[in-house]
């Protein structure tokens, strides 16, 4: 049996293997990703006409890499899960 504890953290016991992702699952980068599509759409919306060529091929660029992850969710969520994350030193 493992026990893992950790500062501020629950206590984890496991017997064999077990995988934990604390705090990012599935549905949370799915909202998070449904969030970044709104906005873009919304600065798109906004911008209409106003925005020049380049500002506006950038947020279609965007809303389109969002777009792509959505549709692949499960994949998009195990790249979240691979990048790495800035920790500041306890």
């Amino acid at each position: 049996m493992q026990m893992t504890t950790g500062n501020q953290s629950p206590v984890i016991e496991a017997g064999g293997n077990v995988t934990v992702n604390y705090g990012l699952d599935e549905e949370r980068v799915k909202a998070m990703l449904e969030r970044q599509q709104e906005e873009l759409f919304r600065k798109l919306r906004e911008s209409g006409f106003a925005a020049d060529d380049g500002e506006r091929r950038l947020l279609e660029q965007q809303l389109q890499a969002v777009s792509a992850k959505l549709a692949d969710i499960e994949r998009s969520y195990e790249e979240e899960l691979a990048r790495p994350t800035s920790r500041s030193p306890d």
